[in-house]
């Protein structure tokens, strides 16, 4: 009998679970096939209009069938290959590592990301474990391969040897699409690649020369089947019959307007006042759909930038709470609530934080983001899954070889506990001190964090143990930041970390909490602020209007 709570796998479950070394491979091909349908689809029905072209109404179905059904693929491939192209660029970076003990810091990381990706990575995994005198025990069953390494870091018996200068792109065995891609290692054969450069090549300039000379004629007539770029060069314009079979009647716009003298001219004069109506009757349908679907686009295209240019999906966050504001109504510059704030992929980016960039002397010295020094994360309190928090960095804790810890940003080195003095001012009884991590224990490699608030947060940082060694567990739960289980938290690992602060949208967010009933955060200045920004929206097409229409230089007719 199964076990409660086991779910049995059905067919494709089953296939995918026996695909798990080439998952990286279907779901990049999936993504990319899917990805092409949906612009094609788009282009063809939107763009070029092609449900109006009676010639093209046998393709109307097929395109939108590519498009619904790159869309849906897309939807679901897309995020999954983004992940598994970010894993796979963890993974490269891990195995161009020259440090044993960064390698062994970054073991899991990388064992994570080689799992992931299957096989092929694992070998170069372990590859790498054998040129660093690493231990690799029972995990991989697999023969290891070298890692690629690059000439200037290593003899000659350690890395593989990529092509010289002197190997063109003609007889390379080292194709770029080889290498982002998985599954066409077929690419690093030279034979390979030269006949697909040819092919390409070669059907590349038929094609030019089909729509030049017009090569290829159709039953139709002649040139029935040529892009005729001479029609474009000549101001030419193509007209259908009203009958079932249409042909092309290339008239130039300067004959167009002569009195109809022969029969030829009066029937061509015949299909050119029939044709607009004809083809706006065909296409008054679609308008409503093709407007909201280019707006809808729009969107999708702009959200797709966002996440490539981040590297995270949502590409931004709606901040909450004010436990980010500098003053009591908000300003520009701080995250307040109510702003949108864009989130950078952790992998992408070096976490600086607030002793880094305010101890004199190091790389990161004078480095402010969002009004203050150092970078605001974005966090799972304990790895949850509440609502995460988007509070500054203050410092790191970082574990080393000797069993103590070091603070990067300050003079701390193999130290048992922490004990830190910040050049963080915080307000008491009228005057300030500067606030001091105190004996602090770190449980774990991570980062001490807060909000730049400094009525609410400031110095009561999230991590309410590292200020106060002493406090009873009653008061760090009954006053200390708490997760969803009502745990103090504790800092903040390098996994919880789910982005990093950027570019802050001020304002604009506050819709997003207006309606989900969670906007009490936000001020009067954001709500007027958001007020005309909507207004300015809205009239901005009317005034430019207004504006072109006065700047118009009369015509004769006026």
């Amino acid at each position: 009998m199964a076990r409660r709570g086991t779910r049995k796998l059905g067919l494709f479950g089953r296939w995918w679970e026996s695909q798990r070394d080439r998952h990286f491979q279907i779901i990049t091909y999936s993504t990319i096939i899917s990805v092409a349908c949906l612009v094609w689809g788009f282009v063809f029905l939107f763009v070029l209009t092609g449900y109006g072209d009676p010639e093209k109404q046998a393709l109307v179905p097929w395109s939108w069938l590519a498009f619904v059904g790159g869309l849906v693929v897309a939807f679901y491939v897309a995020p999954e290959f983004f992940v598994y192209m970010g894993q796979r660029q963890i993974l490269e970076d891990i195995l161009l590592i020259d440090s044993r003990p960064e390698v062994l810091r970054r073991r899991k990381e990388a064992e994570d990301a080689a799992d992931m990706l299957g096989k092929a990575y694992q070998a170069r995994l372990m590859g790498l474990y054998q040129l660093h005198n690493i231990s690799i025990g029972k995990k991989y069953r697999v023969e290891s391969v070298g890692p690629i390494r690059d000439t200037d870091s290593f003899d000659e018996e350690d890395f593989i040897e990529l092509p010289s200068v002197t190997d063109s792109w003609w007889n390379t065995s080292d194709s770029t699409l080889s290498r982002l891609l998985p599954g066409l290692w077929v690419l690093r054969n030279p034979m390979a690649n030269r006949g697909l450069i040819a092919g390409l090549s070669f059907t590349t300039l038929l094609l030019l020369s089909n729509s030049v000379f017009g090569i290829f004629t159709g039953a139709s007539g002649e040139r029935d089947h040529t892009l005729d770029l001479t029609a474009s060069i000549h101001e030419m314009e193509r007209v259908y019959e009203g009958s079932t079979n249409p042909r092309r009647i290339t008239t130039s716009s300067a004959y167009s307007s002569s009195p109809c003298s022969q029969p030829f001219c009066c029937q061509r004069d015949l299909i050119l006042n029939h044709l607009p109506a004809r083809r706006s009757d065909m296409a008054s349908g679609f308008i409503w759909i093709r407007e909201a679907m280019l707006a809808g686009g729009l969107v999708v295209l702009v959200l797709i930038s966002m996440w490539v240019a981040t590297g995270s999906f949502p590409p931004m966050v709606v901040v909450e709470s004010g436990s980010m504001m500098h003053t009591e109504e908000g300003s520009v510059g701080a995250i307040d609530p109510g702003d949108l704030v864009l989130v950078m992929n952790p992998d992408r980016v070096e976490i600086v934080t607030f002793v880094e960039a305010t101890e004199e002397g190091n790389e990161n010295f004078g480095y402010e983001t969002h009004g203050m020094a150092g970078d605001v994360i974005i966090y799972q309190k304990n790895g949850g899954s509440d609502t995460p928090v988007i509070h500054r960095a203050l410092l790191k804790a970082v574990a080393n070889d000797s069993g103590g810890w070091d603070v990067p940003g300050t003079t701390l080195l193999n130290v048992d506990s922490i004990t830190w003095t910040l050049d963080y001012q915080c307000p008491y009884h009228g005057g300030t001190y500067d606030l001091m991590i105190d004996r602090w224990v770190p449980p774990h490699e991570g980062y001490l964090t807060t909000g730049d608030n400094e009525d609410t947060n400031g110095c009561k940082i999230d991590q309410l143990r590292a200020t106060n060694p002493d406090a009873s567990e009653q008061y760090i739960r009954g006053n200390g930041l708490k997760d969803e289980n009502g745990n103090p938290v504790q800092a903040v690992k390098g996994e919880w970390v789910v982005g990093v602060a950027s570019t802050e949208i001020p304002w604009l967010g506050a819709a997003k909490l207006f309606f989900s009933g969670t906007s009490s955060s936000v001020t009067d200045t954001t709500w007027r602020s958001l007020a005309v920004v909507i207004a300015v929206i809205i009239a901005a097409p009317y005034i430019l209007e207004t504006v072109m229409e006065r700047l118009r230089p009369p015509s004769d007719e006026d």
